[in-house]
């Protein structure tokens, strides 16, 4: 009885997921502007600044349905702090460079067959690979966002999101992005 009961829930989590097989893996690609507060420590604590930047991402999902999906993401972005370029360095002084990858849920609301609203939540860790005096900080953090999704055909989609990621009082960004995904 018990092999027959495994059986039957094998097929069915198999027929749930094979009732989305349009679409259920998914590629994006995006480009964005970032902005990104952060604060100081040392002779000038609690200092905050805020400085913009532009970043690259990529994520890789899965939709276990309709209104449910799975991602994994990378983001790679480039930050100035400002500021002049120091004595015998070509690198301007402010500039970072800093990577994120995160894991979220991804709640969709399907309104039509054409636009859909949705909502990210998850986990994001940064490794901050600064150029120059930026600030270096490595950190865990939410990750949240929301966003329309304009479906130009079965596998083609253009997207609008704006998103965020935060930790600690020490690095937190929010970023404005425009992206294409594509479903297989």
């Amino acid at each position: 009885m018990k092999k027959i009961l495994g059986a039957i829930l094998g097929l069915a989590s198999f027929a749930a997921f094979a009732g989305n097989a349009d679409n259920a893996v998914y590629l994006t690609g995006n480009i964005g502007m970032n902005t990104s507060y952060s604060s100081s420590t040392g002779a000038s604590n609690g200092t905050v600044g805020q400085s913009g930047g532009y970043f690259l991402g990529a994520n890789f999902g899965v939709n276990v349905n309709r209104y449910l999906g799975l991602e994994v993401g990378y983001t790679n972005a480039w930050i100035n702090y400002g500021g002049a370029t120091p004595a015998g360095s070509s690198v301007p002084f402010g500039v970072a460079q800093y990577g994120l990858t995160d894991f979220a849920v991804r709640g969709t609301i399907p309104l039509g067959e054409t636009f859909d609203l949705y909502g990210r939540i998850g986990i994001a860790g940064y490794d901050n690979n600064p150029s120059g005096t930026a600030i270096s900080v490595q950190n865990l953090g939410a990750l949240y966002g929301m966003g329309a999704e304009w479906n130009l055909s079965k596998q083609w989609a253009l997207s609008l999101e704006y998103w965020g990621a935060t930790g600690s009082t020490a690095f937190s960004s929010g970023n404005i992005q425009g992206g294409v995904k594509f479903g297989f």
